[in-house]
């Protein structure tokens, strides 16, 4: 190695300046100089060298994710909130819900609050909402989306030969063996698959809304994040008679809409759409699909709908999803108070 060699010739300059000490019996001011900083930097050497061979600690991997089958993912909310699942029945197929009552003396209504597609309707955004709004008169009532599809697995789970650099040496890197399984990938949904997908879910929205209307509550509104806002909409466009008596609202959490509703909401609502809208959209993603939809509504004047941007990229923190909540709560308080008989 480089600080072998440099040991060596430290050595071999040092038996050197020996035999010029005995001869002479003197050292040079220059040689002395030199002398004292050969052997200064001589000990930094040999810690670098004893440094050398360790190897930097290798970086965590993210690990594979694991997608839950409906039945497991439903157990596993019954078990975790066993005083605010309930079981809803949407096709036939049962499918669990959280449920919080309003902890106020008032209560201003009911908000059904739909979870991105993929997202658990404890968690994100759909948890937090569900959680901080009850504390404003309204009871909430949460749910997932259904899965769209589930890939069957794949026909072969095992390499067919062993990578290169593995083997079967023990000792090989365990990043060199291969995977042992390979990664199931989502393909987008053809047409017939789409429109079964979002006939599941407004069965699901209409199994939520018909329970909350058993349970007394006729003002409403239908909060819908990512994907679940298209599916709240939907409803809301097709079932009008399924809609409570004593009104109805709507909230867009970052809306990703299919067509036609992401490109012709007043074509397809008409003009001068009543129903009370809140349009909230990233301050730094999607600008010019919420630009969009602005003008969209002003040609089709809707005159109750309202665009806001709220910062939407850093969900994971509480303050940030207490300033969303925030941001409904004053907004149904202007747009959407309720009213007991």
């Amino acid at each position: 190695m480089v600080f072998n060699g440099a040991r060596k010739m430290a050595a071999d300059i040092g038996k050197g300046q020996k035999r010029t000490m005995a001869s002479c019996g003197v050292i040079s001011p220059g040689l002395r100089g030199y002398w004292i900083c050969l052997w200064l930097l001589l000990p930094m050497a040999v810690l670098a060298e004893e440094n050398g061979d360790e190897k930097p600690p290798q970086q965590a991997t993210e690990g594979p994710r694991i997608t839950l089958a409906p039945g497991i993912a439903d157990q596993s909310l019954g078990e975790r909130f066993p005083e605010q699942a309930i079981l809803l029945e949407s096709g036939g197929a049962p499918f669990t819900a959280l449920q919080l009552r309003e902890t106020t003396p008032r209560r201003q209504g009911a908000a059904l609050i739909v979870a991105d597609a993929g997202e658990s309707p404890a968690a994100g955004l759909a948890g937090s909402l569900r959680r901080y709004l009850p504390a404003a008169g309204w009871r909430t009532l949460a749910m997932a989306l259904p899965i769209d599809r589930v890939e069957p697995l794949p026909a072969r789970v095992f390499p067919l030969a062993d990578p290169p650099g593995g083997g079967n040496d023990p000792d090989s890197a365990p990043e060199d063996r291969g995977l042992a399984m390979e990664v199931m990938t989502r393909e987008p949904l053809d047409k017939d698959t789409l429109a079964d997908y979002q006939g599941q879910s407004l069965e699901r929205v209409a199994a939520g809304v018909a329970h909350l209307r058993q349970a007394g509550y006729q003002n409403m509104v239908l909060i819908g994040i990512g994907a679940g806002a298209d599916t709240v909409t939907r409803f809301v466009q097709q079932d009008t008679q399924q809609l409570p008596d004593g009104g109805v609202g709507l909230v867009w959490l970052y809306p990703q809409f299919q067509a036609p509703l992401n490109r012709d909401l007043d074509a397809v609502f008409g003009r001068e759409w009543a129903i009370p809208v809140l349009d909230l959209v990233d301050s730094r993603r999607h600008r010019e699909a919420a630009a969009a939809r602005r003008a969209e509504a002003g040609r089709g004047r809707f005159e109750r709908y309202q665009q806001q941007v709220v910062p939407l990229n850093n969900l994971t923190s509480e303050a940030s999803q207490k300033r969303v909540a925030y941001r409904i709560q004053a907004w149904l308080e202007k747009h959407m108070l309720g009213m007991e008989l």
